[in-house]
């Protein structure tokens, strides 16, 4: 019905925001993600400035799995301050791992840790983890050590303190932060591994 609605109000009011805005949420409600991708599109090549548009214009092209298009207009609702931008953040990091784009992924990893306040651990967990396996173990050394001081109670950072020392065959120090850790959060599996 709204779609119906829509599209006769748009036929007397051509480009009207709001009703497109309406009309590409219908669409998309209804799994019609070209319909509401082309109805987005129309309101955005009348106005690029609108944060949840480039968010919906995202969300439309992830399910569509144009990756590419979605990172586009991911950075586009970022760039105008989508809130809350933690969640595009993570969207973007996932979609840089599904293109198999390791050097923007890590980026994205250290945009997020730098300037989100939002941040979790489990955010900069994974950023870590990241940064380990491609062998970026200063930033993940530095990070590690920077939560611990946040989140003492986490035993995960020490853990991963624990595996970059591992990774540069520095054992005892190893060792050390690892027990340590234990004696923050004794039955934290990933300490114990």
């Amino acid at each position: 019905i709204s779609i119906s609605l829509g599209e006769t109000v748009l036929q007397e009011k051509t480009g009207y925001k709001p009703v497109l805005k309406i009309v590409a949420q219908s669409y998309f409600e209804l799994g019609k993600y070209e319909e509401a991708r082309k109805t987005l599109g129309t309101y955005y090549e009348k106005d690029n400035t609108d944060a949840s548009v480039a968010y919906m214009l995202w969300v439309v092209n992830e399910k569509l799995r144009e990756y590419i298009l979605a990172n586009i207009y991911l950075g586009k609702a970022l760039e105008l301050w989508y809130s809350p931008s933690i969640s595009v953040r993570r969207q973007l990091i996932h979609n840089f791992y599904l293109l198999e784009n390791d050097e923007n992924m890590l980026q994205a990893f250290s945009d997020m840790v730098e300037e989100e306040e939002s941040i979790e651990a489990d955010d900069l967990g994974l950023a870590i983890y990241y940064h380990i396996l491609h062998e970026k173990l200063l930033q993940a050394g530095i990070w590690s050590k920077k939560w611990q001081e946040l989140f003492p109670e986490n035993g995960d950072f020490y853990a991963y303190e624990g595996w970059i020392l591992r990774e540069q065959w520095k054992l005892q120090e190893a060792a050390s932060v690892l027990q340590k850790g234990v004696s923050v959060e004794t039955n934290n599996p990933f300490l114990l591994i």
